[in-house]
C-alpha cells in the first residue's frame, strides 16, 4: 500500500493492509489490545516555603513558590525524547484512558519493535544525565544559594537512577471468567458495562479518526491557498508528511471500519498520488488543482465529523 504522497525523510513504513472478514462491525477485542504504556522521571521542582514570599500585606497562603532544582539539558531532552515517544504511540494507536491505548492488532510487532529500541535510546539519555548529576547539585547549591538550597532535594545517585523507567503491557478485553463463579448477576452486569464501554469507546475512535483526517486536509489546504497579499504561503513539510503518516496507517487503525472515511481516504490518495513536496512548492498549476481538492475533500470530511458525537477520549 502507498503512503500516496512523498514519504517523510525517515522514510514511510511499508504497511500490509490489514484485511477484516467481519467489516464494519468490528469487535475492539479482536481487532485490537490494550497498551498499558508509562514513563518515570525525576521531578525537578520543589515547592518553596510560604516564609519566604514577600507579598505585603496579601495572605501568603494564597501564593504557592515553586524552584527548579537542576538546570540540565539533559533532563529536558529526556522529557522531549518521552514527548516523542507518546507521539509515535498516538500516531499507531488510539488513546482510550490515561496512559492506556487501543493497539491495532497488525501493529503489535512494529509497535512493540519501536518501543523496545527507543528505550535503549533513552537508557543512554539517562545514564549520561546520571553522569552530569553531581556535577549539577553542586551548580544548583551555588545558584540557589542558601536561602533556598535544600540538600534533601537532592537524593543519592542511586535513588535519582531507580526514579527513571520506561516499561509497557498488553492487556486483553473482557470480564474476568471466574467472577461468573462468585455471582452470575455481577458478572452478567460486568459484561454488559464492558461491552457499553467498548461500543463507546468504538465510537470515539471513529470520531478521532474523521477529525484527525479534518485537521490534516484543512491544514494542508490553508497552506496551499494563496495569503492576503496574494503571495504563496510557505508550505512546510510537515503539512505533507503529517498526512503522508496517517494515510500510511489508516487501514491499521481504522479498527471500527468506517467505510464513509475509507472513501474519502481512497480518494484522498489517488488524488494526492505521489506528488513530491518539491513538486508542489515549485508548480503553481498542481499547487492550485490540490487547494481545490483539498477544499472539496474537506468539505466532505466537515459533514461526517459533524455526524458524529463529540468525542470523550482525549490525548494526554
Amino acid at each position: 500500500m502507498s503512503t500516496a504522497i512523498a514519504p517523510p525523510p525517515t522514510g514511510a513504513p511499508y504497511i500490509v493492509t490489514p484485511i477484516d472478514e467481519h467489516g464494519k462491525d468490528v469487535n475492539l477485542a479482536h481487532s485490537t489490545v490494550y497498551l498499558e504504556f508509562s514513563v518515570h522521571t525525576l521531578g525537578n521542582k520543589r515547592k518553596v516555603s510560604n516564609s519566604h514570599l514577600e507579598v505585603g500585606e496579601a495572605d501568603k497562603a494564597l501564593f504557592r513558590l515553586s524552584k527548579k532544582i537542576l538546570e540540565s539539558p539533559k533532563l529536558a531532552e529526556i522529557s522531549s525524547f518521552d514527548g516523542k515517544t507518546r507521539d509515535l504511540l498516538y500516531g499507531r494507536c488510539h488513546p482510550f484512558k490515561r496512559g492506556i491505548y487501543f493497539l491495532p492488532v497488525t501493529l503489535v510487532e512494529e509497535v512493540d519493535q519501536e518501543l523496545r529500541e527507543r528505550r535503549t535510546q533513552r537508557e543512554k539519555l539517562v545514564s549520561q544525565f546520571l553522569d552530569d548529576y553531581p556535577d549539577l547539585c553542586k551548580e544548583a547549591s551555588r545558584r540557589l544559594t542558601k536561602k533556598f538550597y535544600n540538600v534533601a532535594d537532592y537524593p543519592a545517585l542511586e535513588e535519582v537512577a531507580a526514579c527513571f523507567g520506561m516499561s509497557w503491557q498488553y492487556i486483553s478485553f473482557g470480564v474476568p471468567e471466574n467472577l461468573a463463579t462468585v455471582s452470575p448477576a455481577m458478572f452478567a452486569e460486568a459484561r454488559q458495562q464492558a461491552a457499553l464501554q467498548v461500543r463507546e469507546a468504538a465510537a470515539d475512535i471513529e470520531a478521532l479518526m474523521r477529525s484527525k483526517a479534518l485537521e490534516l486536509v484543512q491544514h494542508l489546504r490553508d497552506r496551499l491557498k494563496p495569503g492576503a497579499d496574494g503571495k504563496k504561503n510557505r508550505l512546510h513539510e510537515t503539512a505533507v508528511t503529517n498526512l503522508a503518516e496517517y494515510l500510511a496507517y489508516f487501514d491499521h487503525k481504522n479498527v471500527t471500519r468506517d467505510g464513509d472515511l475509507k472513501s474519502i481516504v481512497d480518494d484522498l490518495r489517488a488524488k494526492l498520488g505521489n506528488v513530491d513536496i518539491e513538486a508542489i512548492r515549485n508548480t503553481d498549476t498542481l499547487r492550485e488543482r490540490l487547494c481545490e481538492e483539498m477544499s472539496t475533500i474537506s468539505e466532505q470530511l466537515g459533514t461526517l465529523v459533524e455526524r458524529v458525537p463529540k468525542r470523550r477520549i482525549t490525548l494526554h
